[in-house]
């Protein structure tokens, strides 16, 4: 199991080339929006974008494996 080296060495132009499925090119927008909270803050766009692809339970279960501070993810 795992990725492979290419989809890996590919994650800074994910925009860019077409091996990244809808879902998971949501999930990589909502994590450069959330590596970047200070500036922007998440946008409910990129949010209603992400929930057509996964349930809440899902996007919390990510947030908090990635970031040591979820709530500030979720706005809460």
């Amino acid at each position: 199991m795992g990725e492979s080296t290419d989809r890996i060495l590919l994650l800074p132009v994910w925009r860019e080339v077409p091996i990244y499925s809808e879902a998971e090119r949501t999930v990589l927008e909502l994590t450069e929006y959330v590596t970047k909270l200070s500036e922007t803050g998440v946008p409910s766009n990129v949010y209603d974008r992400v929930r057509t692809h996964f349930d809440e339970k899902q996007i919390v279960d990510s947030a908090m494996s990635r970031y040591s501070n979820p709530s500030v993810s979720f706005k809460i």
